[in-house]
């Protein structure tokens, strides 16, 4: 009989801080572009303000963005910025 894994939960700001940081690595949102406001995000990913809060948070400890309290956050320079915990997501990327 086939022995299956348990699945592990992911929270839904682990997952939108994925997508992101997916599109930051993949260059989909490059240096110095500014993401949508939180309203917009958060209607995007269909989740609350406080979980994709959370997200950016996230993010930003990675220093892939820069939240400003009342603006937009911007997508920072990962070569330049990035913290270490990104060089694994890097030696994986086949591009």
């Amino acid at each position: 009989m086939a022995q299956f894994k348990p699945i592990s939960r992911k929270k839904a700001s682990e997952q939108v801080a994925e997508q992101i940081r997916s599109s930051i690595l993949g260059g989909l949102l490059r240096p110095g572009q500014r993401l949508p406001s939180e309203r917009d995000l958060a209607a995007q990913f269909d989740v609350t303000r406080t979980t994709l809060r959370e997200a950016l948070k996230k993010l930003e400890s990675l220093k892939l963005i820069f939240i400003r309290h009342g603006d937009r956050a911007t997508v920072l320079d990962y070569m330049r910025h990035g913290s270490l915990e990104l060089l694994g997501d890097l030696i994986a990327r086949k591009d």
